[in-house]
């Protein structure tokens, strides 16, 4: 598989990552690697953040589009960038 990015500007590369969002292919070179903290509810509405955080791999362009919308939203978006 190859990278959907590099394919863009007609290069060749090979994927290496998932988007996590989307599903394209990414190369190391594209692939941009988050911190996700997971949270569960506990009674009377108390969170609790697990630890360590997750990892979630997305391309360039989710990438951008999540953080367009955490400044927007930022209660909307998962503690961690």
């Amino acid at each position: 598989m190859e990278c959907h990015e590099c394919q863009a500007t007609q290069q060749v590369s090979p994927a290496s990552a998932i988007c996590s969002h989307c599903g394209a292919a990414v190369c190391a070179d594209h692939t941009v690697a988050i911190s996700e903290s997971l949270t569960c509810t506990r009674p009377i509405a108390q969170q609790i953040t697990v630890t360590p955080p997750a990892r979630r791999l997305l391309c360039p362009v989710c990438a951008l589009a999540r953080q367009a919308f955490s400044t927007c939203c930022p209660q909307a978006v998962p503690a961690g960038r």
